[in-house]
């Protein structure tokens, strides 16, 4: 006997999904199912989509009892994803990139892993905000997208904190990511972008 669940998939499980199972070339519909399936059985984000699923059951090599696995200290144990994204973790996201961005010390999937410990957010989110604060940085177009409200956020911080050449390349990372963002899958989000710049003077 098998039981039907259905539930909304919101914009913010697409993109981790995306970005857990998008390298490998599936379409959103896939990538969510594994990245579902993955999660039931681990019972946490699978970030790494090639990893052995955690608490499968392995053959016995010996008779002996099997030693009882050790677990880790509680302060160091990841707070559990909320799946909404708060300031603090917008925030907690700028400062590793501000900190990091232009050394050897910045490591997107290193630095989302903190950040997940750090706030609860998920590490797939925590690396897809890492990514494109690198693209508009370096003024490369975004094919991943985040909150509005958040983007103006980071686009304010950039202006303020890096200077006028970081936001000249911002402000042209997200003209060139416009195109992409302009699908069905994206909203309202590249007009949204568009009455952004329009309203900067960009």
């Amino acid at each position: 006997m098998s039981t039907t669940i259905a539930f909304d998939i919101d914009d913010e499980l697409a993109r981790d999904a995306q970005a857990v199972y998008g390298g490998m070339g599936l379409t959103t519909e896939l990538a969510i199912r594994f990245f579902l399936q993955r999660t039931v059985a681990e019972g946490r984000i699978p970030f790494d989509p090639f990893a052995p699923i955690q608490g499968a059951a392995t053959a016995p090599t010996s008779l002996e009892p099997a030693a009882a696995p050790q677990q880790p200290e509680p302060s160091k144990q990841a707070q559990r994803s909320t799946g909404k994204i708060t300031f603090e973790m917008v925030e907690c996201v700028w400062r590793a990139f501000s900190e990091t961005h232009g050394t050897p010390g910045f490591d997107a999937q290193r630095l989302a892993e903190e950040i997940s410990g750090n706030t609860g957010m998920s590490r797939g989110s925590a690396f897809i905000y890492l990514v494109i604060l690198d693209n508009l940085v370096a003024g490369k177009p975004n094919t991943r997208n985040m909150k509005m409200k958040d983007l103006e956020y980071y686009m304010g911080r950039i202006q303020e904190e890096l200077g006028e050449p970081s936001f000249g390349n911002a402000c042209e990372s997200l003209r060139q990511s416009v195109e992409y963002w302009d699908k069905p899958q994206f909203g309202k989000f590249a007009e949204n972008v568009q009455g952004y710049l329009k309203s900067i003077g960009r």
